[in-house]
């Protein structure tokens, strides 16, 4: 077990890094992490230690089974935030609908549509909600669609960037950049270009690759005072906060990828340089980010492997190890699938037909735990469900 350690020399690099650009205004950092310090994680010392098991982070487990109708269908891929009791789900496969569930998993209503009119989109690829003004922000192909919770259309803005996820934080709307910076600040009122951060060459190695994004959505640990965001090849995961884009954690490995690994793919397909990458044995995609109280956790990908991190924040020390799902299951089962962390808790999903096949298993052996509620309502679930959800929470 590593303890957490303060790397003066790593820290002093990446604040100058964000620091070195403060006169440019295009690219500005101001403000100082919480104590001065960044987390550290040297992936070359830790040899993986025993799983970890839920009912070790979380105090209880909530069963959500969203409701089954024709015009509610929730395909294997999609966004998920959980915001004032309800549940926004958009489809990242057809029909790209944007649904709204309650927490009880009864479908509410659907927002927007396929079409050119007000309101309505050909592509779309990400949402993001103001909590004070409850504005839901629809990231569509050409532009960015604002509706009220009751589905009501506000307007568009144009954006200022072909880019697919996007967050807002304190008044303020992020693009993930497709060019030469990784986050792209905008004006939520007119959509005009406010800031630009994260150099890509700097701090993605140069991968970029417009409308290709490996390891889900970068903007991680959504609906909090400090969201986090972590692209591809990035080596630290950043913290979005009131005073700034700062270093949050960053991780330190012989096996890193380098700008000389991404060079050396150019030319191929997205997915062809993703596979030589893992081919190499080389160490990126910090994914999988969720945050308790008293904890933090991610994964990685070294080559062609998963390795999970998980740190007690308590006894300021982490380790490289397996997280087991007891809560769900009567035995030990492999964490499967962390949709989205919020300051309340951790969702988790079966959705994806594996995952869903993986549960039905599961219930057919008997190895649902005992003490789960719905547990009667699982077992006896159709093939053709809507997701299954689970929410664990901690004191």
């Amino acid at each position: 077990m590593k303890k957490l350690f303060l790397a003066l020399g790593v820290v002093s690099f990446l604040l100058f890094a964000c620091n070195s650009h403060r006169n440019d205004k295009t690219i500005h950092f101001s403000g100082t992490m919480k104590n001065d310090s960044i987390y550290i994680v040297d992936l070359d010392i830790e040899e993986e230690s025993a799983p970890i098991l839920f009912s070790s982070i979380f105090d209880k487990v909530e069963t959500i089974i969203l409701e089954t109708r024709k015009e509610a269908l929730v395909t294997q891929h999609f966004e998920f935030m959980a915001f004032d009791n309800y549940f926004f789900i958009l489809n990242d496969q057809d029909p790209k609908d944007f649904l709204i569930f309650d927490r009880k998993g009864k479908f509410i209503r659907k927002i927007g549509g396929i079409g050119q009119g007000p309101g309505e989109y050909v592509r779309v690829f990400d949402f993001t909600i103001d909590p004070v003004n409850k504005v839901i922000f629809l990231n569509c192909d050409l532009v960015i669609n604002k509706y009220y919770m009751d589905g009501t259309f506000i307007g568009s803005i144009d954006k200022a960037e072909n880019s697919m996820q996007i967050q807002f934080h304190n008044g303020k709307l992020y693009l993930e950049g497709r060019d030469a910076y990784l986050i792209i600040e905008v004006d939520p009122e007119t959509g005009k270009k406010t800031g630009q951060y994260l150099d890509a060459h700097l701090y993605n190695k140069g991968f970029i690759e417009p409308r290709f994004s490996y390891g889900g959505n970068p903007f991680k640990h959504r609906f909090t005072e400090s969201p986090k965001f972590a692209n591809s090849f990035m080596d630290t995961i950043m913290a979005i906060q009131q005073n700034g884009i700062m270093p949050f954690l960053a991780i330190t490995s012989k096996y890193l990828t380098t700008n000389a690994d991404i060079d050396a793919t150019k030319g191929l397909e997205p997915n062809e340089r993703i596979e030589r990458i893992k081919n190499k044995n080389k160490i990126f995609c910090m994914n999988f980010y969720f945050e308790t109280k008293n904890h933090i956790s991610f994964s990685y990908m070294h080559g062609k492997n998963h390795i999970s991190i998980v740190y007690d924040l308590v006894t300021k020390t982490y380790k490289k190890s397996s997280l087991l799902n007891d809560l769900v299951f009567d035995g030990k089962v492999k964490m499967q699938n962390i949709l989205y962390s919020d300051s309340n808790g951790v969702y988790e999903s079966f959705h994806e037909s594996i995952f869903l096949e993986f549960i039905y298993r599961q219930i057919q052996s008997g190895r649902l735990a005992p003490n789960l509620d719905k547990r009667e309502e699982l077992m006896k679930l159709p093939e053709d469900t809507n997701p299954v959800i689970f929410y664990y929470s901690y004191n």
